[in-house]
């Protein structure tokens, strides 16, 4: 045996390759289902300031409700309008028309690297989605980052509204929402993501981040009793991976600055506008805690909240379906 190769040598180097390995295996190509839905959506073309057009994804359902109800439903990070799909069905029994789209950089939509991703040009993105498939007004329900979209929406809407020009963008009947990091101070991000937004890290991070620690960090995000199965996580990965999406990830991260940036003027959205506004509070949520819960209904008085059980963490809509859509619908109910 060559005088260098020792047994902790070899472990070593055992373990090296095996990372490696891991690093690089190949990720699940999307399941039957998600090409199935692939398949049942539509492409939305948007032209970026880059002079690039991009291929936004998109479903237009339509449900059993009143003909003329419409429901805007926009999804978080990391992953896709996939988060949806397990209170979708009784959506559509609300709804005559549900648009369900995956935003730019996520899911089954473009994800261009090198690209300023930006929560302002995800709301130019969804305005411009809806005016052109002829939705000039909707309810709106969100979660996550979609939280900080709708909030951008709800805005443009309030100053159009006190402006008189409603007939340029989408009128918003009512605004519900899931957990959504509305006040920096009081979320804890995970620490991949703070070390995913370093300018040196983005670069590099789509090549080596291991599949595991993604899935640990999407599982950790979970209530204690409601973590995702096998099929969960193998269909969060394939749609994050899915267009080399892990490297539109670290710079899609930049929105937790833009919170900062603008949460004086996306609270003040709710605190302004006249429509409903209504928070659906999931407590055992480690990125956004109770003072969230609490700071919000200091800082909007006037929402209305809902409280899900308190071992329900950050995906309400998928860990707990029903008590999302009996808050969702009592919420409805009060809305004229």
């Amino acid at each position: 045996m060559a005088s260098w190769v020792t047994p902790k040598r070899t472990v070593l180097l055992s373990m090296a390759v095996a990372f490696l390995a891991y690093v690089n295996y190949p990720c699940p190509e999307l399941p039957d289902d998600l090409k199935a839905l692939r398949n049942s959506g539509n492409h939305f073309l948007h032209s970026a300031s880059d002079g690039i057009t991009y291929r936004i994804f998109y479903r237009d359902l339509s449900g059993d409700g009143p003909a003329d109800r419409n429901l805007f439903l926009l999804h978080g990070f990391p992953i896709s309008s996939y988060d949806w799909h397990k209170v979708l069905p009784n959506l559509l029994e609300e709804f005559g028309r549900v648009i369900v789209p995956d935003q730019l950089g996520y899911g089954l939509s473009d994800k261009p690297v090198p690209h300023d991703y930006t929560i302002m040009e995800q709301a130019d993105i969804m305005e411009s989605l809806l005016h052109t498939v002829g939705v000039k007004d909707s309810h709106f329900f969100c979660h996550d980052t979609g939280l900080s979209v709708c909030l951008e929406m709800l805005v443009r809407f309030n100053s159009r509204n006190t402006g008189g020009k409603q007939d340029d963008g989408v009128i918003i009947h009512s605004f519900a929402f899931q957990n959504g990091g509305m006040f920096p101070k009081y979320v804890t991000p995970q620490p991949t993501q703070l070390l995913a937004k370093l300018p040196v890290i983005q670069e590099y991070l789509g090549y080596v981040y291991p599949r595991f620690l993604f899935e640990m960090a999407l599982s950790k995000s979970f209530g204690p009793y409601t973590k995702p199965d096998r099929k969960h996580l193998d269909t969060a990965v394939a749609l994050v991976y899915y267009n080399n999406g892990m490297h539109s990830i670290p710079r899609i991260l930049n929105y937790l600055d833009q919170r900062v940036e603008h949460e004086n003027r996306w609270i003040g959205g709710m605190v302004e506008t006249k429509i409903p506004v209504h928070y659906i509070y999931c407590p055992a949520d480690f990125v956004n805690k109770e003072p969230t819960f609490q700071h919000f209904k200091v800082r909007v008085p006037k929402a209305t909240t809902d409280r899900m059980p308190e071992d329900i963490g950050h995906w309400g809509m998928l860990e707990d379906p029903v008590n999302t859509m009996k808050f969702y619908k009592k919420f409805l109910s009060t809305v004229v």
